[in-house]
């Protein structure tokens, strides 16, 4: 846990990283392999959290390597509508 990102999963494959951020819970361990579809933990409002987004929510980060990747690329369709 981190005083910024709170309870906090970062999920590795390859040179992909998926960050869990401002977790409530963390359902996994350090090292543990996970399936598809497996709860890891739940959204909360752990860390610094403040503004429109001090309320319940996931903060989402994408890396491959050492670049930040916009997560929308890797949802098909128009999941993300605006």
């Amino acid at each position: 846990r981190g005083e910024i990102n709170g309870n906090a999963i970062t999920l590795k494959n390859g040179q992909w990283r998926f960050c869990y951020l401002h977790l409530s819970r963390v359902d996994v361990s350090a090292g543990q392999r996970v399936g598809w579809g497996q709860v890891i933990g739940l959204s909360g409002n752990t860390g610094r959290v403040a503004g429109a987004h001090g309320g319940y929510h996931l903060h989402f980060q994408v890396y491959y390597g050492s670049f930040v990747v916009n997560p929308r690329v890797l949802y098909p369709g128009n999941l993300f509508a605006s």
